[in-house]
């Protein structure tokens, strides 16, 4: 359906509130970013596409991992992502935004 509406490229951030209940941990990141994984390729994603899509663990609320790694989370290394035949490391948003999400010209 999104390549229908125009929308090529997509990245997913998966947030932290910065709640004392839940710590951000690894773990945690892991087992959101895999649920998310299982419902992109029960909706029909390829492996290739699910794997290849970024997916980055943020603080909306104090700007964590987006336009610098953060601190508050040192077990975040980030994820390689395929772009156009290269790989390009992203540890930020801004990583994503610059490398991954060029503009295709006309």
């Amino acid at each position: 359906l999104l390549p229908m509406m125009g929308v090529h490229q997509i990245a997913f951030c998966v947030n932290w509130t910065g709640s004392d209940v839940a710590d951000f941990t690894l773990q945690r990141f892991e087992e959101a970013r895999d649920a998310l994984r299982t419902m992109l390729a029960d909706v029909g994603w390829t492996a290739d596409r699910v794997e290849n899509t970024p997916v980055l663990p943020v603080s909306c609320l104090e700007g964590d991992n987006f336009l610098r790694k953060s601190g508050r989370m040192p077990w975040w290394c980030g994820q390689e992502v395929e772009c156009d035949g290269s790989f390009v490391h992203c540890s930020t948003l801004l990583d994503v935004l610059d490398g991954v999400f060029r503009a295709k010209g006309p």
